[in-house]
């Protein structure tokens, strides 16, 4: 049966109890809002759903720089207080604070290591132990080097494998000071591979070696590091014991012996799969003056699983690739990488077989964008959810989108991807800025230009559930894309997406009821604005397809949601934008 319901103007009734994450899309969660810029935002899991954040702050110590954190819970709510908890002041110690990032300590807290500048242009490393309260546990921290060299480098940008977890409560660091160095700390502040690290072998004697290491826990006290030699020449990695010795030979494991793209970032990037025992890396070569990205699996014995020299993705395409990877837990990988300044992802079976294509499955198709920076989290059910940064809104500002993707590549939501952050938006891809939070969840943090005069604030969103934008009902933070649509027998109670949209006075909303939907069960299609306030809560009955008709013309501009429930629960949840 065919309904239409014309709504002449939004009345405002009752609220619905809201979970604390914003799904408006221009405004979303703020992290951090003081006075001054806030910039170079990290993340990491806080074990719980939520996330902790890590980001460079000027508000009291000027030049110098200070290193604040947050953490936000599961249900959005911030756990700290307003504007986060000072770790390290730079003014205070006559350091000037670089960079600064994070990784979780599997306890709530996490691990923060710090890059700093002190008299002479000279660097050094200093790491702190934060709980899951934000108490320092490390007094004024610890230093992971006793190396005092201007050369002393965190990869510039720390890279997302330039720290890994040691999943005892400690991590794994790598730096570079006139070759690849690797430390291991331990949960108590304990530097268990001497005060000055582990240096990686200087294959051919160059001094550049190891200029954009990255490290990766291998289990039981061990890691393995990547670097590459003559500034940029052969890819070596080499595996680290608990003990500090080489597993891999004195002068570590040939991954390739084409030039090493370091211009680009990251040149490589590590994953392990502890479910399979091995290491997968991508990597970037130029063997033709050209970009090119190949991947390749190893052994915890230093054997090469694929093809000599990787298999290769790419060919000639000469952009930065940007790849990222995560084990799919069958002896593969996924991947997610930048061609053409388009976001590709990919899956890589346990045999080196492409499974999504020759050339992977673009993210983003809208005409006349690009995209960059390009990461994937694990959803929780098998697939990946991808989060990258484009211009497709046209405002000299880059927004962010995200897209789930199943383990077979099918895209979960809808087709041109979902926005995290329409506009404000700066984010690279040397940084974590997104973790799995909850199945089908992801976090996400940014530094944000919204606030004219005051230069970066921290933000962040919540990303996933049926649609994408996050919605929660009720404060419940484990919704999964399993339970949004587990009350729909037939599967087939949805919306479609508003037409026009964005639209200025008026839109039409097309929904689908179920069959089955009779007796006693209710559904309902409720409105709310960009603080989640109810704006018109709508009953509906029968079964089949319906139609709604807005008038809006007594509100003002912006984000609005609009979601369908049966029985109480929530089933599907799209945005309009009205733009007047």
């Amino acid at each position: 049966m065919k309904k239409i319901v014309h709504l002449l103007a939004f009345i405002l009734v009752t609220t619905v109890s809201m979970a604390q994450w914003n799904i408006d899309t221009l405004a979303r969660n703020p992290v951090c809002k003081a006075a001054g810029a806030q910039y170079y935002p990290r993340s990491c899991s806080d074990g719980s759903g939520g996330a902790i954040f890590v980001w460079v702050d000027q508000r009291n110590s000027g030049s110098f720089g200070s290193v604040y954190a947050q953490r936000i819970a599961a249900n959005g709510k911030i756990s700290g207080p307003a504007n986060g908890v000072e770790i390290l002041n730079g003014a205070a110690n006559n350091q000037g604070i670089d960079y600064a990032t994070i990784i979780t300590d599997g306890a709530g807290g996490a691990i923060i290591v710090t890059q700093v500048s002190v008299i002479g242009g000279a660097r050094q490393l200093y790491a702190q132990h934060i709980n899951a309260s934000g108490v320092l546990l490390w007094g004024g921290g610890v230093r992971l080097t006793d190396i005092t060299d201007a050369r002393l480098n965190w990869v510039e940008d720390p890279e997302q494998d330039g720290i890994s977890a040691d999943g005892l409560g400690g991590a794994f660091i790598t730096y570079w000071a006139g070759k690849a160095y690797a430390q291991h700390i331990d949960g108590s502040g304990i530097l268990k591979w001497g005060t000055t690290g582990v240096g990686m072998p200087l294959n051919g004697g160059n001094i550049y070696n190891g200029y954009r290491s990255t490290i990766q826990n291998t289990g039981n006290g061990t890691a393995v590091v990547g670097f590459s030699n003559l500034g940029g020449g052969s890819f070596y990695m080499q595996r680290i014991a608990a003990n500090g010795s080489y597993l891999w030979g004195a002068s570590g494991l040939l991954i390739s012996n084409h030039y090493i793209n370091q211009n680009f970032e990251p040149a490589h990037i590590i994953t392990y799969d502890a479910l399979n025992s091995t290491v997968m890396v991508a990597f970037l070569t130029e063997p033709f003056a050209t970009s090119n990205l190949s991947v390749q699996k190893i052994d915890l014995n230093g054997n090469l699983l694929w093809n000599a020299g990787g298999i290769l993705l790419t060919n000639s395409l000469n952009q930065n690739l940007q790849p990222d990877i995560l084990p799919d837990n069958k002896g593969g990988l996924f991947l997610c990488y930048n061609s053409s300044n388009k976001a590709i992802v990919q899956r890589i079976n346990s045999n080196g077989k492409r499974m999504w294509g020759l050339n992977g499955i673009a993210v983003d198709n809208t005409p006349s964008t690009d995209q960059h920076s390009p990461v994937i989290v694990p959803d929780g059910f098998g697939g990946i959810i991808n989060v990258y940064k484009t211009s497709r809104n046209g405002t000299g500002y880059y927004s962010i989108y995200t897209q789930r993707f199943t383990a077979a590549g099918a895209p979960v939501w809808r087709a041109d991807a979902v926005p995290v952050i329409i506009a404000f938006a700066d984010i690279n891809h040397e940084v974590n800025n997104t973790i799995a939070s909850t199945k089908g969840y992801a976090i996400t943090c940014w530094h944000d230009s919204r606030k004219a005069g005051d230069n970066n604030d921290i933000y962040a969103a919540r990303e996933g559930g049926a649609n994408g934008f996050g919605f929660l009902q009720n404060g419940n933070s484990n919704v999964s894309i399993n339970d949004a649509i587990s009350f729909d027998l037939n599967n087939t109670a949805k919306l479609s997406q508003n037409n026009p949209n964005p639209f200025t006075n008026t839109t039409t909303i097309n929904y689908t009821l179920p069959q089955s939907l009779q007796g006693g069960t209710t559904a309902q299609i409720i409105i709310t604005d960009k603080n989640g306030k109810t704006i018109k809560a709508l009953n509906i009955s029968g079964s089949g397809k319906g139609t709604l008709k807005i008038d809006a013309s007594t509100l003002t501009s912006g984000a609005y949601s609009y979601s369908l429930y049966v029985d109480g629960k929530l089933v599907d949840s799209k945005q309009m934008i009205l733009a007047k």
